[in-house]
């Protein structure tokens, strides 16, 4: 089945896991494929795959090239990792207190996506801001995906639950 049936699907169900469950290797299959290639299909498939196993790695650089596509690497000043950030309470209400270990001055991105994709929030702050709140009250219930990015792509995502 194609990415768009898969995702029709589990929006007809709400949202429901099993059907991420039932479909899973099809979903597997998308999300192994090289992005360039595959483009925000491959990215959202990854999102579903990490619902039910949040352990998948991808190599990007070995899947593209044995598809014949060779993507060169830039030179690029070693990026920052965040150590870390921290959200709480989770699962969450009507807000959440976000806090991040960074003490670079540079811009961050913080980004809060439905399972489905759909993006509910996206925020640029400074790295060095200690902690944030966001009012999530008119958030519906479910699950989001809250990621925060540095000025060198560097990502980190963790899961969200809003229960009322």
């Amino acid at each position: 089945r194609s990415y768009n049936e898969i995702e029709m699907r589990l929006l007809e169900t709400g949202g429901d896991l099993a059907e991420i469950e039932n479909s899973y290797f099809d979903i597997l299959a998308i999300a192994q494929q090289c992005p360039y290639a595959g483009g925000q299909a491959v990215y959202r498939a990854r999102v579903m795959i990490s619902m039910v196993n949040d352990t998948m790695m991808y190599d990007d650089n070995g899947i593209c090239l044995q598809s014949g596509i060779y993507k060169g690497q830039q030179h690029k000043e070693e990026p920052i990792i965040f150590a870390d950030f921290g959200m709480i309470p989770n699962p969450a209400n009507d807000q959440i207190q976000i806090t991040l270990s960074n003490p670079d001055d540079a811009i961050c991105a913080i980004q809060i996506r439905h399972v489905s994709g759909h993006i509910v929030l996206d925020k640029k702050l400074a790295c060095s801001e200690n902690s944030i709140q966001i009012e999530i009250k008119n958030y519906m219930p479910g699950m989001y995906f809250v990621s925060i990015m540095d000025q060198n792509n560097v990502n980190q995502t963790k899961k969200l639950v809003i229960m009322r």
